[in-house]
């Protein structure tokens, strides 16, 4: 007799995005996305989400450099480039090496940012 396998199925899968009800009485609240240590989780699995609230912040980091250090003449062109590498590249890239990028949903919207 061979044994039978079969695949589980999560929540998700099948649909059922209803909280959890705990033996405790307590309950498990379903988020279709949260924020964990500095990274957007979607229920969907997908980066594409994270990918674009990383472009929403650096595109606010670049906005405040502009405001006050790119927009003068006083701090030379060098500077403001190291600026702009170190500060913004720094928040667009922030745990970029997990990101599976793919060019319709994530890499376009990087290299037109």
């Amino acid at each position: 007799m061979q044994p039978s396998f079969h695949k589980r199925r999560s929540r998700q899968e099948d649909g059922d995005t209803s909280d959890i009800k705990l033996a405790c009485s307590g309950t498990i609240n379903f988020m279709p996305q949260f924020t964990y240590l500095g990274s957007m989780i979607h229920s969907s699995l997908s980066d594409s989400h994270n990918v674009a609230n990383r472009i929403r912040k650096a595109s606010v980091a670049f906005g405040a450099l502009r405001e006050d250090i790119l927009r003068t003449k006083y701090v030379p062109l060098l500077a403001k480039a190291a600026l702009c590498s170190s500060e913004v590249l720094s928040v667009l890239l922030y745990e970029c090496e997990s990101w599976y990028l793919t060019q319709k949903g994530m890499l376009t919207p990087l290299r037109n940012w």
